[in-house]
């Protein structure tokens, strides 16, 4: 108050000339800041939404929508990207290949028969045949023979859209990633100060509406109680686990879990691989059926491997969350190891349904047109073929997501609340189990990106998923499912589901450049089909540069390059992984010495009111009582006389961290 005074009745000084001009251009520049960010926060996607969401769960739900928004953006740019491919086929008109190559003798085999029948034509629909294999989806539709009167490249523009477009959803995750590094790093073991940063430094005192007052009110609860939620029952862990016996116990059973889990996962994966050959040699046995219940048989034995991965991946997560109760972690690294079991899954069920789709189309008694012998199927186009798996596995998806929460969720708690049987009353109101959400995020992005290859409209289906999943979760979150009695904290969440989205992108980069690399196109549909692979289409391309230009590329694509260049980013990875356990390292030493000289305060205030004389009992080191503060102060000596006595006992003083009062916190 007294430097205020001072400062408000000192000479008051007019500017001129330039520092006035200075001074005025600062308050316009901060004022056209404060507009950017108050109109960011008025225009903010689903803003208001998820503000909701977070005073009814906490920022751990939030930290799911704020994932899936972010998934929305990498979708709807991908979707721009994928207009390069299908908008200069709707300009221009394909035609027929005429010219006496492999690809003109192939051409005519591809050929869809298109059915009339109302019913046969839904059903086409969920199949991706038929007339859906005769559109703009389906990889088999492009030829670019309608564009080679002009200079755009129809299979150039494919292939570089398909990279692009991985290209730019690693830029937004590394974007994320490195947005979200500081935050990891402030957040990163908040032990001693968290919960009064949490309570001194969490609210807004810019809100004055009633409604959004409430709702951070409640957001903050939730994150308050998730905190001493979790710092409970890691203090309580401890204090058991001091008994080697239960140490040992608990290990053991950490042990048997995770066997029981990787068995859970071979079976799985052998049971998509049987089921899916069983579906392929099922469709070949009966490829000329007709009739309504074969129709409908046939569709459904076409949808069993998206049944069975849908299946697996909802009742396995429930397994897993029940053992993992048994592991005695802390509920933020309950959802971390969920997490990567089920990614595990997730990934897994993939790679075998790839797996078998890549036998089924590289037969080694194929022809040159198509897979015409015995053991293996009649493929004319297989990258159509794959598309329509994939196809069938985003319709699944969909409808699952709908289903679940309009005909499971959504029932199961009017059923809780409205009716009084007790068979009822034992089953609970479903929970936003946040690990399961988030696997279907990962999966679904994992099949869009596969899917692009094969289908070009897949981002277009994306970005309609997306949007659906936001609305039915809100619908979940707000209506259907109770806050959990443990909430999550979101601290280092959302960058734990980047990371897990970071490996399943590249495990998804390596089966796109596998195809691109390696297999060899059809010469019945496509734009490679007169190429021997698909990347001949960019080497082509450059044989037309300069002599120069064509050097130079040859330079950035061999290993000269791409090795080094490969180890440097490997080591820029490693380099960040140190500097990261180094700033924790730093912060846990210098919270460890602010404890420290905590304690040695203490013990020396203890110290002093024992040298001053008073008869009243020391008060306990751990509870610092207010009228042992007043004691101090009433009796103790004057400075420079408690100054001799310290220097008289600077022996007994310097031993005090050995003394028994050294050990205990403030």
């Amino acid at each position: 108050m007294q430097l205020k005074k001072k400062l408000m009745e000192g000479p008051v000084t007019e500017s001129y000339g330039v520092k006035q001009m200075k001074f005025e251009n600062k308050k316009r520049m901060q004022s056209l800041k404060n507009a950017w960010h108050n109109f960011k926060y008025t225009m903010e996607l689903w803003g208001s939404s998820m503000r909701t969401i977070e005073g009814h769960h906490g920022t751990g739900v939030v930290s799911y929508f704020v994932f899936l928004r972010y998934l929305l953006l990498v979708n709807f740019c991908m979707f721009l990207l994928s207009m390069f491919i299908w908008v200069p086929v709707v300009i221009h008109d394909e035609s027929a290949y005429t010219s006496g190559s492999t690809a003109a003798t192939c051409t005519p085999l591809y050929d869809v028969n298109v059915s009339s029948n109302a019913f046969e034509l839904i059903i086409d629909f969920f199949q991706g045949s038929g007339w859906m294999e005769k559109t703009m989806m389906f990889y088999g539709y492009y030829s670019g023979n309608g564009l080679d009167n002009t200079s755009y490249k129809l299979s150039l523009a494919y292939i570089l859209v398909c990279i692009f477009c991985l290209v730019v959803s690693l830029i937004l995750m590394e974007t994320f990633l490195v947005s979200d590094f500081r935050e990891t790093i402030l957040n990163a073991g908040n032990g001693s100060t968290g919960f009064c940063n949490k309570v001194f430094g969490t609210w807004d005192y810019a809100l004055t509406d009633d409604a959004s007052a409430s709702i951070k009110h409640k957001s903050v609860r939730f994150e308050l109680l998730s905190y001493v939620n979790e710092q409970i029952f890691v203090k309580e862990r401890e204090q058991r686990l001091r008994d080697g016996y239960l140490r040992c116990k608990l290990y053991t059973i950490r042990i048997i879990i995770n066997i029981f889990i990787v068995l859970v996962l071979v079976a799985s994966g052998y049971l998509i691989y049987y089921v899916t050959d069983y579906s392929t040699g099922y469709v070949r046995r009966n490829a000329g059926v007709s009739g309504t219940t074969e129709v409908l048989l046939k569709l459904l034995v076409q949808f069993l491997p998206a049944i069975t991965i849908s299946a697996l991946n909802g009742v396995l997560p429930v397994i897993f969350k029940k053992v993992v109760a048994g592991e005695e972690y802390t509920n933020a690294f309950v959802v971390k190891i969920t997490l990567v079991r089920t990614v595990f899954l997730r990934l897994a069920s993939l790679i075998v349904l790839m797996g078998t789709l890549y036998s089924a189309v590289t037969c080694s008694t194929r022809s040159v047109c198509r897979s015409t012998s015995s053991p293996c199927s009649v493929i004319t186009c297989w990258e159509t073929y794959v598309g329509q798996q994939l196809y069938k596995l985003i319709i699944a998806d969909l409808l699952a997501v709908i289903i679940k929460t309009l005909l499971v969720e959504l029932p199961r708690r009017l059923c809780y609340e409205k009716c009084s049987c007790g068979i009822f009353k034992k089953i609970r109101p479903p929970e936003f189990d946040i690990p399961a959400c988030v696997l279907d995020l990962v999966y679904s992005q994992c099949l869009y990106w596969l899917a692009l290859t094969f289908a070009p409209l897949a981002p277009t289906f994306a970005v309609l998923k997306v949007v659906v999943t936001f609305y039915m979760k809100k619908l979940s979150v707000l209506k259907a499912c109770p806050p959990a009695e443990q909430p999550l904290r979101a601290s280092r969440t959302t960058s734990f589901f980047m990371v897990i989205l970071l490996i399943a992108f590249f495990i998804c980069s390596f089966t796109v450049g596998y195809v691109f690399y390696d297999m060899e196109p059809s010469h019945g549909c496509g734009p490679f089909r007169t190429y021997g692979h698909m990347y001949y289409a960019i080497t082509q391309t450059v044989e037309g540069w300069p002599s120069g230009a064509q050097s130079f590329y040859n330079l950035i694509v061999s290993p000269a390059v791409t090795g080094p260049l490969i180890i440097f980013l490997i080591l820029l990875i490693y380099y960040c992984s140190v500097l990261a356990s180094a700033h924790k390292s730093v912060a846990y030493m210098y919270r460890e010495q602010l404890v420290k000289e905590g304690r040695d305060k203490q013990y020396l205030m203890v110290k002093v009111m024992e040298l001053g004389g008073d008869s009243t009992p020391a008060p306990n080191p751990r509870r610092a009582q207010p009228a042992g503060l007043k004691n101090i102060n009433e009796t103790a000596p004057a400075p420079r006389k408690v100054a001799s006595t310290n220097q008289t006992n600077n022996q007994q003083m310097s031993t005090g961290l050995s003394s028994p009062h050294a050990g205990y916190a403030c």
